[in-house]
């Protein structure tokens, strides 16, 4: 799927296995270190030229002010997939990572999505993604046709068959690329490095140069790997967080899966 640039309040949640698709993950076991024992600038020279002293407090570590984000990023995704649609990875997955989108009026049709994408008990990438056009909820705009008679009409679709036709879903195995990306990303130590929360903001630089947020598919990437949690909030998609989101945001199934 084409997609524009997205709004700062698309998300991407990486979350452990809660009672229902959109439910609160439960509580972390162990939060992920906001920061790293390496140095940022051998290790990171993009994060290096960030000017650290004037980013927001928030900036440095939000994993304790983030539930009112994850209640809404909840709610984003019920909405989008509707009651047809509900997902929960398995329980015994290593990582799960999810991401909303909303739409924008550059979109024809306007497409929100919900993306799922985990690592499951076997180390397999697989992807649950659901594409939602609103404007086409309604089903087609046309007159159900009559009977053989002439007057009683032919039965109409059921409401789970009237949702297909606006929801596409796109399931199975992660294609390889893209799997790759994200073990790569997961393992890259400037993820550990980079800013918690820096959301619509651009980023001071140093030498008074500036990193600017035009918008993008960005948003709230909150991880938990083998029980350990951390939320980063970048609307612009920066830095290793951002090459996850972009992933998550555009998950593809591997060809000739079939779903397995």
């Amino acid at each position: 799927m084409t997609r524009t640039w997205r709004t700062a309040t698309a998300v991407l949640a990486l979350t452990a296995i809660g009672a229902g698709a959109c439910a609160s993950p439960p509580a972390p076991v162990a939060a992920l270190p906001a920061q790293a024992a390496v140095d940022p600038m051998e290790a990171c020279p993009d994060l290096a030229e960030i000017d650290y002293p004037r980013l927001p407090p928030e900036a440095v570590d939000r994993r304790e002010a983030s539930a009112q984000a994850l209640s809404r990023n909840d709610a984003a995704h019920a909405q989008t997939r509707g009651p047809f649609f509900a997902f929960v990875p398995p329980e015994d997955a290593q990582v799960v990572l999810r991401m909303h989108a909303p739409g924008t009026a550059t979109q024809n049709p306007r497409t929100d999505t919900s993306s799922t994408v985990w690592k499951d008990a076997q180390g397999t990438w697989r992807v649950n993604r659901v594409d939602y056009r609103p404007d086409l909820s309604a089903g087609p705009m046309i007159e159900p046709p009559l009977d053989w008679d002439g007057i009683r009409p032919l039965p109409q679709p059921s409401p789970e068959e009237i949702a297909r036709y606006s929801h596409t879903v796109v399931t199975g195995r992660l294609d390889p690329v893209q799997a790759r990306e994200l073990d790569a990303a997961l393992a890259d130590p400037c993820l550990a490095l980079q800013p918690d929360w820096v959301g619509r903001d651009d980023v001071w630089l140093k030498a008074g140069r500036i990193d600017y947020c035009y918008g993008g598919t960005g948003g709230l990437l909150d991880m938990i790997v083998d029980g350990r949690r951390r939320q980063i909030y970048d609307s612009c998609s920066r830095w290793t967080g951002g090459r996850i989101m972009r992933v998550v945001m555009y998950a593809r199934a591997a060809r000739f899966d079939g779903g397995h």
